[in-house]
């Protein structure tokens, strides 16, 4: 009976070629997904492109609907890549809670829009057009709203401290219960506006047009503020803040 040894001469060769081999592959594999990355890389900014491109049909084509129309989720999409939003259009729609902190605004068209809840948080909206839109609750502060129109505006119980309203057209704008402080209202138009229960703690109405302007009930309003204002005299005030003024409740 042959019985026939197995020959191990070449065994630690093999061993060692085998691991050289899968070393090899190793790096390959390596350089693989490195190669791979690169290519995605590349081309994100062509996939953002068309992504982009997708977000503004949707926004454009839902113009004149009343609902959102996909429009929220695809305006945050946007702000948040960084893309600016300036000269937007949309009016009369709904858009309710959407979330465009730091978004540049400039001279967006939102007229007659519901922008409850929503957040515009150091937002850039000088020049827009917000005229009877819905702004109940929403987050303003430090938003940049110069020379933009709010007027008959509802922006019940909203935040805007530190806002810039500076030169806004506020005329008939329902800030009832709002919180005012810090806001800058430097020759802003606020003839007929609800100033109602509102907080004006170191807000400037400094040239403001106050003409038939409502402010019964207004928190930490000093007469050193008011009388900074155009027209103060022919606004509406508390009876406690009339004797303030030297003013009498005939006027």
């Amino acid at each position: 009976m042959c019985i026939h040894l197995l020959n191990f001469t070449n065994f630690p060769k093999d061993i060692e070629r085998l691991i050289k081999n899968n070393y090899l592959f190793e790096k390959l594999e390596s350089f693989s997904i490195i190669v791979g990355l690169v290519i995605f890389l590349l081309n994100i900014p062509e996939q953002q492109k068309r992504t982009h491109y997708e977000a503004w049909q949707l926004i454009n084509s839902a113009q004149g609907q009343g609902g959102s129309g996909g429009r929220v989720k695809a305006l945050e999409n946007l702000n948040e890549d960084g893309e600016s939003l300036a000269g937007l259009t949309a009016t009369d729609a709904d858009l309710t809670g959407v979330q465009l902190q730091g978004a540049d605004l400039v001279r967006a068209n939102l007229k007659g829009t519901n922008l409850s809840k929503s957040d515009f948080s150091d937002a850039k909206l000088d020049r827009a057009d917000l005229t009877g839109a819905i702004l109940v609750g929403a987050n303003l502060m430090s938003a940049n709203l110069c020379d933009a129109n709010l007027s008959h505006a509802d922006l019940n119980d909203a935040q805007l401290v530190k806002a810039q309203l500076i030169n806004a057209k506020l005329v008939n704008t329902n800030f009832s219960g709002a919180n005012l402080s810090g806001a800058n209202f430097s020759y802003a138009d606020l003839r007929g506006a609800n100033l109602s229960s509102v907080n004006f703690s170191d807000a400037d109405l400094s040239n403001a047009d106050l003409i038939s302007a409502k402010l019964m009930g207004a928190k930490n309003l000093t007469s050193q503020q008011v009388k900074k204002a155009r027209n103060w005299e022919l606004a509406n005030y508390d009876e406690s803040f009339l004797n303030l003024l030297n003013l009498s409740s005939e006027k």
